[in-house]
């Protein structure tokens, strides 16, 4: 088991090294593009195109947005403060502290 994580961690290094080189030669293609107002251009195998993105939204303060265009959404519990109350003795209703499951640990 632990040659397999050893090499799921060489893995995972060698892709986020790519997929950093990766992201450095879009951005330096884009900004060589865009600093020479070059919009299109043909490398024989493959083509480079500057495209302009769909128009997006940026929320500055979303205190000033209208309530009608916000969603309204269920509260969310938070099972980790639950869970750390119910182990020090408070008595919450709707709610059971489980402490007789077990689990295989092989060493």
């Amino acid at each position: 088991m632990e040659a397999f994580k050893a090499e799921e961690k060489r893995l995972a290094k060698k892709r986020k090294y790519l997929e950093n080189k990766n992201n450095g030669l879009k951005s330096y293609t884009q900004s060589v593009l865009e600093v020479n107002k070059i919009d299109k251009v043909n490398a024989g195998m493959f083509k480079v195109k500057l495209q302009k993105n769909p128009p997006s939204i940026n929320v500055l303060d979303s205190n000033k947005v209208p309530d009608t265009y916000k969603i309204a959404q269920e509260p969310k519990i938070d099972s980790k403060k639950l869970l750390s109350d119910v182990k020090n003795g408070v008595v919450i209703e709707g709610v059971e502290l489980i402490t007789d499951r077990q689990h295989l640990r092989i060493l």
